[in-house]
């Protein structure tokens, strides 16, 4: 036992009224009782072809909401990617159905010098997945570009794919 420990006394200082750290997951904050919830607004399109991906990019880049997602999949859902802009960062992340899909991914990314800013492997209550996010570049015209490409040459996307796009904006009230 470390003889600068004492074991008797608290190294954290409770908040008034709360006597162990159960007390302090119990307890509610007035401030935030009062405090609005997101406004949520999804929007669902569909398309053909890789046309009019600039297009919804573009709203992601411009759209006033402190947060927003674009997911752009294929119509049997199959293959899909999700663009996530907030106030800090703006990334894509990609779909992994399986280890080659993961591969050709990593490879794509790699070929343009971008590094990911997740990697890491998700499970839980369903099986394991492998979750990556890359940056993207702030001009529309570039992300576009970049998810073009990846949908194009990874997920075997065409100019005649259907494809849906749901865009969500979180928008405080």
């Amino acid at each position: 036992m470390n003889p600068f420990v004492n074991p008797h006394k608290r190294s954290v200082v409770l908040p008034d009224g709360c006597k162990d750290l159960i007390d302090v997951l119990r307890r509610r904050d007035p401030a935030l009782e009062n405090m609005p919830s997101p406004e949520i607004r999804p929007q669902r399109f569909e398309g053909v072809g890789l046309v009019d991906v600039e297009r919804h990019v573009t709203k992601v880049v411009e759209s006033p909401a402190k947060m927003v997602t674009l997911h752009i999949k294929s119509l049997d859902e199959a293959r899909a990617v999700a663009l996530v802009r907030s106030a800090t960062e703006f990334s894509i992340s990609p779909s992994m159905g399986i280890a080659s899909q993961e591969r050709d991914v990593r490879e794509f990314f790699a070929g343009r010098r971008i590094e990911a800013i997740a990697d890491f492997l998700a499970d839980g209550p369903f099986p394991p997945i492998q979750i990556l996010a890359f940056p993207m570049p702030p001009a529309a015209a570039d992300a576009a570009r970049l998810t073009v490409d990846l949908l194009r040459e990874v997920y075997d996307f065409s100019d005649e794919s259907g494809i849906e796009f749901t865009l969500v904006e979180y928008i405080q009230v």
